[in-house]
């Protein structure tokens, strides 16, 4: 009798377990099921397909027995990645509601199998704060292993002397596979190509901007130049620009940066209303729109000191106030970058700027 009384009190113990568990099941079942019940989530399809992106196509319904389910849909995207367990790429699309929507995944790598899944995040009307993502099936897509050309564009010269100029580029797609040269081409010829103009190669990988810095020009004479890049598909240019090298005005243009720098100080030392004045009195280049930088334009002055020149230690005025104290101007250490506020009444070094048309 002891022995079966052991055995009793041991499946009652159990017993409490199970229907603990299946509590927790049927809670469990109750929150998660109801979207189920009223609803569903498909992922359809991936299309458009190239090396590095396809479009992922879904759908979401919410449906009970004919009528609109007790829920919202808050937002909705594709999750995706290299492998079904590791989907760790998140896109969404930007809308609510139900219906048919896609998502756009870039950045793929060529010839690799992907896994997608459409999913929602599904909040009750009721109870706004009740919250969950839930998932659609998962489909699979391997994108393309086809060569594709690279993409570049070309940008205005800068920094435009009596016999040198920067040129500018951007490399907008590496291709497939990725460009293994870029640079320019330049010369007096019409849309210059490698065959026939002078070639300048710049070393570097990816996309973004690039330039080149050339020298020995002839003043007064046009340049034709185009940016390029090449891969197995060939060689591909930006459109062309043209340009003149001319004799020194007094200032540089920075092309990129939208302005005009002066190439010497208007003065060693004044205080701000005196600099602000010289500024607008400047004449140089025949241009009466001359002023003090903005805080940007500070920092455009040190990034590109040596291509402006002329620029001495100390500090330089630049044409912010202070918003919280009258009388403070923003100032620029031309040695080192800083940028703090000085009294008006300070002296301080003048650079005039414009900005370019």
């Amino acid at each position: 009798m002891e022995w079966h009384g052991v055995l009793i009190k041991k499946t009652e113990t159990e017993m409490t377990k199970i229907i603990y568990f299946l509590t927790i099941v049927c809670f469990l079942t109750s929150c998660y099921d109801k979207f189920y019940a009223e609803g569903r989530i498909e992922t359809i399809s991936a299309t458009e397909i190239t090396n590095h992106s396809a479009v992922l196509k879904g759908k979401i319904e919410i449906l009970t027995a004919g009528e609109k389910a007790d829920l919202n849909v808050k937002s909705r995207g594709f999750v995706y990645g290299t492998g079904s367990h590791s989907l760790v790429n998140t896109i969404t699309d930007g809308v609510t509601g139900e219906g048919d929507f896609t998502g756009n995944a870039i950045g793929l790598l060529p010839n690799t199998r992907y896994y997608a899944r459409a999913f929602a995040l599904i909040e009750g009307k009721v109870n706004e704060k009740s919250q969950k993502r839930y998932y659609g099936n998962i489909i699979e897509f391997t994108t393309d292993n086809r060569a594709l050309p690279p993409s570049v564009t070309t940008q205005a010269a800068s920094n435009i002397t009596a016999n040198g100029a920067r040129l500018n580029g951007t490399i907008v797609s590496a291709g497939y596979p990725s460009y293994s040269e870029r640079g320019f081409v330049y010369g007096n010829i019409s849309n210059p190509r490698l065959e026939n103009a002078t070639v300048i190669q710049v070393m570097g990988s990816g996309t973004g901007e690039f330039y080149s810095d050339i020298i020995g020009l002839t003043t007064d004479v046009i340049y034709y130049t185009r940016a390029y890049a090449t891969n197995s598909e060939g060689t591909v240019y930006g459109e062309q620009v043209s340009f003149t090298p001319t004799v020194s005005t007094g200032y540089v243009v920075l092309q990129m940066d939208g302005i005009m720098v002066q190439t010497n100080d208007l003065s060693s030392g004044a205080n701000w209303n005196t600099a602000r004045n010289l500024c607008q009195n400047s004449q140089i280049g025949g241009f009466s729109d001359w002023r003090l930088p903005t805080e940007g334009e500070l920092q455009t002055l040190y990034r590109l000191r040596t291509t402006i020149g002329g620029l001495t230690a100390g500090f330089y005025w630049g044409n912010e106030r202070n918003s919280s104290w009258a009388g403070l101007y923003i100032v620029l250490d031309i040695s080192n970058a800083q940028l703090t506020y000085h009294d008006s009444s300070a002296s301080n070094r003048v650079r005039a700027v414009r900005t370019l048309p």
